[in-house]
């Protein structure tokens, strides 16, 4: 019984997901311009969105203090966007193929300034990670990156508000800005994720 209940609890433990970061860990990861107290949340499955089965999603937010939060989700490889993952990293390439042409034709301009948002890295094991705008508008921008690392898929999204139509004496002031770039972020957190395993 013993050895029944040795093994039972060694397969379980091999199986255990990773977990989510912490607020401290996100905090410093973005290395924000000023102290700031992010809050950790999971988001209920029933209020997940679209963007496939996760084993968790948080948000990481500090609304009073910062115009950035982040969400960041785990899942089991391929379940990233779904029959639409192919499709989604197609679109990405032809994006970065594009804004590198527009890049020759006009060096400087504001393409080269969303370089940092359209992108993609390759990792020294030849695992890619996409980058890219996922939503632009009145009222903020959503920035994402995905990769698959192992037995997960992996995604990081950056929000950014935009204080459009906010009165004057209601917006922050001095919000903290993060330092860190999202693909700064983003290497921390598949750190997270692989030292966890």
């Amino acid at each position: 019984m013993k050895t029944f209940l040795l093994l039972a609890f060694a397969a379980v433990s091999v199986a255990a997901e990773p977990p989510p970061p912490s607020a401290d860990q996100v905090t410093e990861w973005a290395a924000f311009s000023k102290p700031i107290h992010l809050k950790v949340k999971e988001i209920g499955h029933g209020n997940l969105p679209p963007w496939g089965d996760a084993i968790w999603m948080v948000t990481c937010e500090a609304k009073k203090e910062t115009f950035s939060s982040y969400v960041i989700g785990l899942f089991k490889a391929g379940n990233l966007f779904g029959k639409d993952r192919a499709k989604t990293e197609t679109g990405i390439r032809e994006q970065v193929k594009k804004f590198a042409e527009l890049e020759k034709q006009d060096p400087g301009t504001d393409v080269s300034k969303m370089r940092k948002y359209l992108q993609i890295e390759v990792r020294p094991d030849g695992r890619k990670v996409y980058f890219s705008v996922l939503a632009f508008g009145p009222g903020g921008s959503l920035f994402g990156a995905f990769t698959t690392v192992g037995r997960y898929d992996l995604l990081l999204a950056e929000s950014v508000a935009y204080e459009d139509h906010t009165p004057p004496d209601q917006r922050l002031k001095d919000p903290a800005k993060p330092t860190k770039e999202l693909s700064d972020i983003f290497r921390q957190l598949e750190q997270h994720i692989t030292n966890a395993k």
